[in-house]
């Protein structure tokens, strides 16, 4: 018998980030939302879905931070909330993820993105 090749990879978890960076007009936006896989940050049952741990951060200076557990999706809708929490704008965007600390070879890391939004 041969055995099977492949990452042993260890049994841990790590968070990647979105980090939007607005480039104009920022003063409209008090928030961003986030929405992928069917789902958005705001929905009332979030039940199973990936949104349920993501946390955003607002850094100040138009920068907001998202923490995504251990999610990297291909593509997510950003969308800008005004004050009295309609949306002011919203854009698909396909993030470009890189890993920044790859755990052990072939195993993936945490991995962060960075875009920058006009609203």
């Amino acid at each position: 018998m041969t055995a099977c090749q492949g990452a042993n990879c260890p049994a841990i978890g790590w968070n990647d980030t979105l980090t939007v960076e607005l480039t104009d007009k920022q003063d409209r936006i008090t928030a961003l939302e986030l929405c992928f896989r069917g789902h958005c940050m705001s929905d009332e049952d979030l039940g199973d879905s990936p949104l349920a741990g993501v946390q955003a951060t607002d850094l100040g200076n138009g920068t907001w931070q998202f923490d995504m557990g251990m999610w990297t999706p291909a593509a997510v809708l950003l969308r800008g909330l005004a004050s009295d929490g309609t949306v002011a704008n919203e854009y698909p965007i396909e993030p470009d993820w890189s890993v920044t600390d790859e755990v052990a070879p072939g195993c993936g890391g945490p991995a962060t993105a960075t875009v920058e939004m006009e609203f």
